[in-house]
């Protein structure tokens, strides 16, 4: 993939921004931050992230009602399938990982 990039190949996924070094620094602050990253760029729709932000009240971590703990149940599983979807699918990341076909 570096190689591809080298010579002006785009990846069909910009993984940019997704991958951290150390992923997780405070769980409350990382939870509470997910609902509008995700919107952000675009792994959820207006629509989830609206009805989201209404039902919690702009508050992500323990919801505080069953409407909002549905609506991050929604946004994790949509988050999650996503970029699991798109690493599984991807030739270069498979390759890069050494994932073969069985």
């Amino acid at each position: 993939m570096d190689k591809g990039i080298e010579v002006g190949d785009e990846p069909r996924f910009n993984l940019k921004g997704y991958l951290l070094g150390n992923p997780v620094t405070d769980r409350d602050f990382d939870d509470q931050a997910k609902v509008p990253y995700c919107h952000g760029v675009g792994l959820i729709p207006d629509e989830l992230y609206e009805l989201t932000k209404r039902s919690c009240n702009g508050k992500y971590v323990n919801p505080s009602n069953e409407q909002c703990a549905t609506c991050i149940d929604l946004v994790n599983e949509t988050y999650g399938y996503l970029l699991s979807y798109y690493w599984q699918e991807d030739e270069t990341v498979r390759r890069a990982l050494h994932v073969h076909e069985v």
